[in-house]
């Protein structure tokens, strides 16, 4: 198994596990957010003010997060959102290419026994 390879697809899904977006409950703003622990969650806070408000994690509520970017809405896309699309893309493709090259090392340990 290639070593490097798996410490960058390491190193990527754990940041991709601890970043998240934010959005603002009844308002287009988000912000890009640090989060407390690693979770497959990736967005907060969407639809009308009160449903969003009950659906927020107790770590939001209590703010218990880093703010890292914030995005108004009103405005075009922000250079940190199209970096974190990009670093999401980033992320599931290099899984991919760990599975793959896991696989193929299965094989060739298999091969290489018999």
């Amino acid at each position: 198994m290639n070593k490097k390879l798996l410490t960058i697809t390491g190193t990527f899904s754990f940041i991709f596990l601890m970043l998240g977006t934010l959005n603002e409950c009844g308002d287009f703003g988000s912000t890009l957010i640090l989060k407390p622990y690693p979770s497959f969650e990736k967005s907060f806070g969407f639809g009308e003010e009160r449903q969003c408000k009950e659906s927020l994690p107790n770590w939001v509520i209590n703010e218990n997060y880093l703010k890292i970017a914030y995005y108004p809405g009103e405005s075009s896309l922000k250079l940190w959102q199209f970096f974190y699309m990009v670093f999401n893309i980033t992320t599931f493709f290099l899984l991919i290419v760990s599975l793959v090259s896991f696989v193929k090392w299965c094989f060739n340990r298999q091969n290489n026994s018999a």
